[in-house]
């Protein structure tokens, strides 16, 4: 029985995390999805709160940054400029 229930919470916390996750979100400008780019979500969802380097690789440059959409916060991972991953902050 112990083991049934643990096996539970295990499962709907990795799909709760899971689900934090996203390939898009709307913002008042439009959809932003996984591969666009840094100025086009921009455009879409105005400048972020905050912008930090993950990296420090001279060769593809890899940045986190924060937005605030619809009174929600996500972070958004770029690299090269380009939109990797989309998650809830």
């Amino acid at each position: 029985m112990k083991k049934i229930i643990l096996l539970a919470i295990i499962a709907s916390l990795s799909t709760s995390l899971y689900a934090r996750q996203g390939k898009s979100v709307r913002c008042h400008s439009g959809l932003v999805m996984i591969d666009d780019y840094l100025y086009e979500v921009n455009q879409k969802c105005g400048e972020p709160l905050q912008v930090y380097d993950v990296n420090g690789s001279d060769d593809i440059k890899v940045e986190q940054a924060l937005y605030k959409i619809k009174g929600k916060l996500y972070n958004l991972t770029y690299e090269g400029g380009k939109l990797i991953k989309i998650e809830f902050a």
